[in-house]
């Protein structure tokens, strides 16, 4: 994605000592040509996590809402049957890998 100069808004901002350090030691590194960059891609990042997170959240309530429906529709099972096939299965797993 190319970005054009009218495109582009400075943004001041201040660092904490150990992520100044941070910062000096990736330009030293080259692993970015200049702070701008730097933060550019970081941005980018956080962005991607914080999209993914929030999909990842959504997923969860509506796993949530569909497993509500199903006790609605008295699809549920006991809580005592439910934890004595989970100690089954455990036991059935701890088995197969001795």
């Amino acid at each position: 994605m190319t970005t054009t100069e009218s495109e582009l808004k400075t943004r001041e901002f201040v660092l904490p000592h150990d992520l100044n350090e941070y910062v000096e030691d990736v330009l030293v590194r080259k692993q970015f040509t200049s702070v701008d960059n730097l933060v550019i891609a970081a941005l980018y990042h956080f962005r991607d996590f914080a999209e993914a997170a929030r999909i990842k959240h959504e997923r969860l309530k509506a796993d949530i809402q569909s497993g509500i429906d199903q006790l609605d529709l008295g699809e549920g099972i006991d809580g005592e049957e439910f934890f004595a096939r989970m100690e089954r299965e455990l036991q059935e797993a701890e088995k197969d890998a001795a």
